[in-house]
């Protein structure tokens, strides 16, 4: 996935995403994961978003 992608991925909050970039490992990167990270977080915190649970 290019950078672009990534980017509006970051910005529809494609659900994969999301718990890749929170939950997941990064093993490589050169700086574009955890930008995209670091702006999923500050949008989620605007949004006040919050985890929830499944299951019991």
């Amino acid at each position: 996935m290019t950078p672009e992608e990534l980017e509006d991925m970051v910005i529809a909050k494609t659900g994969f995403l999301v718990d890749a970039l929170l939950g997941g490992r990064m093993l490589q990167d050169d700086g574009t994961a955890a930008g995209a990270r670091e702006k999923l977080i500050e949008s989620l915190k605007r949004l006040k978003a919050k985890k929830l649970k499944w299951g019991g």
